[in-house]
């Protein structure tokens, strides 16, 4: 007698024709009482909110600050124009400050969308505040257009070890950091004694 082999459900795309943020937000807090309740990764400091969504390009762009990460959240608003990104898949997608890597994920309670972490796991985050301030903040710099004129070019952005007396350039996670530091009142940067 042989197995019926269960195969994955098919993850539908969700066509948002209003702001998604309630919808993340509710998701994300039933996951949080379900699927991540008491993972040793979760902060206890940090509880499940959203930063505001708003179309960019005619898909929707938001934050989402959970006890176990801080995401930017793509949603689709126009089916016309969303770019899949298989799950599990990282790919760039265009904003107004650059191209930045999105995940693309197949949940089953919260659809398709598209995610790009910030910060995970997120024990480095002191309170509520300072997450949510992360996630605008970050939010924010990747839809401020960059100024023209300004945009590095090919070879400015290849990285080159910095000379004498000049800062190096930082990661990623390293520039939310200080970013954190920052708010926290921190300099976000050791001196060197």
């Amino acid at each position: 007698m042989s197995e019926e082999k269960k195969l994955p459900r098919r993850v539908k795309v969700r066509v948002f024709r209003e702001s998604p943020e309630a919808f993340f937000r509710a998701g994300f807090e039933r996951i949080a009482n379900t699927r991540m309740k008491g993972i040793p990764i979760c902060n206890p400091k940090l509880r499940v909110a959203t930063v505001p969504f708003r179309k960019v390009d005619g898909q929707w762009i938001g934050a989402v600050v959970t006890p176990w990460s801080i995401l930017v959240l793509r949603a689709c608003g126009d089916p016309r124009t969303w770019n899949r990104i298989p799950e599990t898949k990282v790919a760039p997608v265009t904003l107004p400050a650059g191209d930045f890597s999105f995940m693309g994920i197949a949940d089953p309670d919260l659809g398709e969308y598209q995610s790009c972490s910030l910060l995970s796991p997120t024990w480095e985050i002191g309170d509520q505040a300072t997450g949510e301030a992360v996630a605008r903040i970050a939010l924010e710099t990747m839809l401020k257009p960059a100024e023209e004129g300004n945009a590095p070019t090919p070879e400015e952005e290849a990285p080159t070890p910095p000379k004498k007396d000049e800062p190096a350039r930082v990661s990623k996670r390293e520039f939310f950091m200080n970013a954190v530091r920052a708010l926290e009142g921190g300099s976000g940067k050791e001196t060197k004694k």
